[in-house]
């Protein structure tokens, strides 16, 4: 186009536009020039002698006009759309751009064209030098392809997890050349700044070249607020255009394994039902492998794994732990910023903020020094230095960029948060405080879940609430929820109501009705029953994918608790029916545990077997224990067998632990002695302390009916010794009958640590038992005082015998009144037993009762 033509369609462009945006103005003009022409055109055919070709020019003029008057309007309809969806796509990879550590929304790298450190290898002098070649580990490589070999959406959602420099990063990118890499194929490579930065990138959407290969998304080294913010939506929508490829640390992700409540719920499903997982091990390389890494780095003692090696761990580490005698201004800062990564601070940290937590550091190194800038730079200086392997304790993240932000080796970070060493070094309270007072909001939902982690519940809510504050309204609605979950945890039900409350005025489409989920539970706790009912309903109108259906089972729960059990079966049929993957199979086994408690056997088993055919990981094998439970009650003892060896076989962690209890307990009851200790063994040397107390009694209930006294003395003592309120107790009293004959002095024990311990009903039964035994010890007062107290514990199995007995031990002394009132009370208890027993004597010895 030359000059001219584009001037003149610069201004058609903005006439057309004008003409658009002042359509009023623009039809009046049009209409007075057309009316002018065609009174002029209408005139001059009227004149005599006038040109033909004259009046067809001006009609053509005039058709001209009224095509431009429709036709500059439409087009600048059109250019406006068209400006208004450039405009819009501009918005759009403007903030996908923020969201990506690497590349941009127009030009994503290719997989061919990352290095190792982009892929989240840490640099080294190899690295830098062109020069690093891969070490293969022909199992490890082979399990990772595997998982992440994949033909058709959804894609799989592989983590690679282990130690610090176990070569997870440079193990998972070469892991994804060889899959992805092959017949002209060249993924392109998507690499957000964390989780929530993948989740709204997902919301957003962005353009993939249509070459029909799945992209690659890279999250390197997770942690649990990564994994909240990869919600079922999230990762749904993601998984359709891409693999998610991730590395974690062992550590952090037992943190999020390991937190058992609502906080982090989200990552713990993310990381236990949506992930493919291998762990790498981080042992030095033995064999062929260390041989082919001798070749490829001759100059290198693999002494620890190979990542180790080649940065120079070890060296760092030793450089590390002497800096507080070399240079303590640069331990002080090592320390700050290890510690903010420890606190959950998940980007690099920035100079500023380390200026700020660099004095309480100075001072817990040593006493006397003044922080100063100049000694604060110093520090950073001699951190900065790198080693033989070109990497050093601190490493620049923005190189060029003021304020200068910092790395730390991550490698030192995860040896100063080894909890279970017994000279592990605490975060500082005052590092907490300050850093919720100097970092973002957007930043305080990491550390709210590090503080939740490191036991810090107090920063935890504190963190939560800053958090609730960010513009992000994704951060900022899950971390009002987790508040709220940790205020309820504490006893502030208040609290924890308010937070709730505002979560669901936010209107967001997945928290809000996750909070009235939360606020359901909370109000039936407190015996809110309709405010629970509504709040529940709510949940359940908001049709959500994953809180309607969990609103179903929890609105069931309570109205089978209110004696509802129409409106439960109800609810719980529609969750069932729902096909929701976690709370249909949950709602089924709960079905069937009502179903079973009305005596509909067939109706029970039906739900446990849906529940069962689902093969969900907790719900199949929960529903195998209960149909077990279920079978045996009905006699049916081989189908017990049967469903229980099926929960034993699942190795869920509780669930088969429970059925190879129950198992003992059937075989028991057939005589299978032998099978039944076997059961009862195999659940002691689990180790599960849920379960150990009550295989260890039940095994000693076991060993005394085939006559081994010494078995069964030892398995009730591991009973008592466990602690466990009700198995303990228990033990303490068959111990105690037990002993009594052979060893009166420790069944006297037993009695008394059952007394001293455990709740009124094991309580009254060992008070009449040590009765029973000061009895046979010729010690009337003691036993007269024994059998009182188990009357005042009122239990209904031990109070009627305590009262028989007492009253024939007064009988015995010549206390007729005393000994009437006793059997008088065990007549009134209705006891199936002692209250006739108590009634005879009454007759026989002629005492009106």
């Amino acid at each position: 186009m030359t000059i001219q033509q584009d001037g003149r369609a610069r201004v058609v462009h903005a006439v057309a536009l004008w003409a658009r945006s002042h359509l009023g103005l623009w039809i009046v003009l049009f209409t007075a020039m057309v009316s002018a022409l065609v009174i002029l055109v209408s005139d001059l055919i009227a004149l005599p002698g006038q040109s033909g070709a004259t009046v067809s020019i001006l009609i053509l003029i005039l058709l001209i006009l009224l095509t431009l008057s429709i036709a500059l309007p439409v087009t600048g309809h059109i250019i406006e759309k068209n400006e208004q969806a450039a405009a819009a796509t501009r918005l759009c990879h403007q903030q996908i751009n923020a969201l990506l550590a690497v590349g941009s929304a127009r030009h994503l790298p290719r997989l061919s064209k990352l290095a190792d450190d982009a892929l989240g290898a840490t640099p080294t002098r190899y690295t830098m030098a062109g020069e690093a070649p891969y070490v293969s580990r022909p199992g490890p490589d082979a399990a990772i392809q595997h998982l992440l070999a994949t033909s058709k959406p959804p894609y799989p959602f592989v983590i690679v997890w282990g130690d610090t420099k176990s070569g997870k990063s440079r193990t998972l990118a070469e892991a994804l050349r060889v899959e992805f890499l092959r017949e002209s194929n060249d993924p392109v490579v998507v690499l957000p700044r964390n989780g929530a930065a993948l989740a709204e990138i997902s919301r957003i959407g962005i353009t993939l070249p249509g070459d029909g290969v799945p992209a690659i998304v890279l999250l390197d080294e997770l942690n649990s607020a990564d994994l909240e913010a990869l919600t079922s939506e999230v990762l749904d929508r993601v998984t359709a255009w891409a693999v998610i490829a991730a590395t974690m640390t062992a550590r952090r992700r037992n943190d999020v394994l390991k937190s058992g409540s609502e906080v982090g719920a989200t990552a713990r499903a993310a990381l236990e039902h949506r992930s493919r997982q291998y762990e790498l091990s981080s042992e030095p390389p033995t064999g062929l492998i260390k041989t082919e890494a001798e070749r490829l780095y001759p100059e290198e003692r693999f002494e620890g794994s190979i990542a180790e090696t080649l940065v120079g761990a070890r060296e760092l580490l030793a450089r590390y732990k002497a800096s507080r005698d070399e240079n303590p201004a640069a331990c002080a800062v090592l320390r700050a910023a290890i510690d903010c990564r420890r606190a959950g601070l998940s980007r690099p940290v920035l100079e500023p903020e380390l200026r700020r937590l660099f004095p309480s550091y100075l001072s817990s190194v040593r006493v006397g020094l003044s922080p100063t800038d100049e000694l604060l730079a110093s520090g950073v200086e001699w951190a900065a230095v790198p080693i033989a392997s070109q990497v050093a304790l601190l490493r620049r993240a923005n190189p060029g960029h003021e304020p200068r932000a910092w790395n730390v080796f991550d490698h030192v970070v995860a040896t100063e948060d080894e909890t279970e060493r017994e000279n592990s070094r605490p975060i500082p309270s005052s590092t907490w405080t300050e850093l919720l007072e100097i970092i973002s909001p957007e930043d305080a939902f990491g550390v709210g879940f590090a503080a939740y982690s490191h036991g810090e519940i107090s920063v935890a809510i504190a963190a939560f609430r800053k958090a609730s504050t960010s513009a992000d309204q994704d951060k900022a609605q899950v971390a009002g929820i987790s508040a709220g979950i940790l205020l309820d945890d504490q006893g502030d039900v208040d609290g924890a109501s308010a937070v709730y409350r505002r979560v669901i005025e936010s209107g967001h489409p997945d928290q809000a009705p996750a909070a009235l989920v939360n606020l359901g539970v909370l109000l039936a706790r407190q015996g809110d029953v309709a405010g629970a009912q509504s709040a529940y309903q709510q949940a359940i109108d908001s049709g959500h994918r994953d809180q309607a259906s969990m609103a179903q089972v929890n609105l069931g729960l309570l109205l089978a608790s209110q004696g509802d059990t129409e409106g439960a079966k109800a609810a719980f049929q529609r969750a069932i029916e729902s096909g929701h993957p976690d709370n249909g199979p949950a709602a089924a086994v709960n079905l069937g545990n009502l179903l079973a408690q009305l005596g509909d056997a067939d109706g029970a088993r039906a739900a446990y077997q849906r529940a069962i055919d689902s093969r969900h990981a907790d719900h199949s094998p929960a529903a195998e224990v209960v149909l077990g439970t279920l079978l045996a009650q009905l006699g049916d003892a081989g189908g017990a067998r049967a469903a229980f060896r099926r929960a034993i076989d699942s190795g869920h962690a509780e669930y088969a632990t429970m059925a190879q209890l129950n198992l003992g307990v059937v075989l028991a009851g057939q005589e299978d002695h032998a099978g039944a200790r076997a059961a009862y063994q195999q659940v002691i040397d689990m180790g599960h302390q849920g379960y150990v107390p009550s295989a260890e009694f039940n095994l000693g209930n076991l060993l005394v009916g085939v006559g081994d006294v010494v078995g069964a003395r030892a398995a009730y003592q591991r009973a008592i010794d466990s602690g466990d309120p009700e198995n303990a107790t228990l033990a303490a009293v068959n111990l105690g009958n037990l002993l009594r004959r052979q060893d009166p002095e420790c069944a006297r024990s037993a009695y008394q640590t059952a007394i001293d311990g455990g709740p009124p009903t094991h309580a009254g039964m060992a008070a009449v038992g040590l009765g029973n035994l000061l009895i046979e010890q010729d010690d009337v007062r003691g036993a007269a005082a024994a059998y009182r107290l188990a009357i005042e514990y009122g239990q209904a199995e031990s109070a009627p015998v305590a009262a028989f007995n007492l009253a024939v031990l007064l009988l015995k002394q010549g206390d007729t009144g005393s000994a009437r009132v006793a059997l008088i009370d065990a007549v009134n208890s209705g006891h199936p037993q002692f209250a006739a027993e108590a009634q005879r004597l009454l007759e026989s010895l002629n005492l009106p009762a």
